[in-house]
């Protein structure tokens, strides 16, 4: 499931990018790293986990479809969250 939801977050990241859309193509690619990372490395998800990543996806769409109601503040705060998660599973973390 992990590996799906990845591919299509590049997919999008990848497309936003091609018609200079950076910023949908920075936060998509955020967003891809810690998908990358929980498939690629993380021992184990929590319920945690599953809810900011759950958090970040419904901002994805939202920076698709209504960008004007993106709420940058929560996506620092949600990506700031998800760092914690990587940190203390020994991970560097994105930011």
């Amino acid at each position: 499931v992990v590996q799906k939801i990845c591919r299509s977050v590049h997919t999008v990241k990848g497309a936003a990018a091609v018609i200079g859309l950076s910023d949908l193509a920075a936060y998509g690619h955020l967003v891809e790293d810690v998908l990358d990372w929980l498939y690629e490395s993380a021992a184990s998800v929590d319920q945690r986990m599953v809810t900011l990543l759950s958090e970040s996806l419904e901002l994805l769409a939202t920076l698709i479809y209504t960008p004007d109601h993106f709420d940058e503040q929560r996506a620092e705060q949600l990506l700031e969250q998800l760092n914690g998660c990587m940190h203390e599973s020994g991970e560097e973390g994105l930011l």
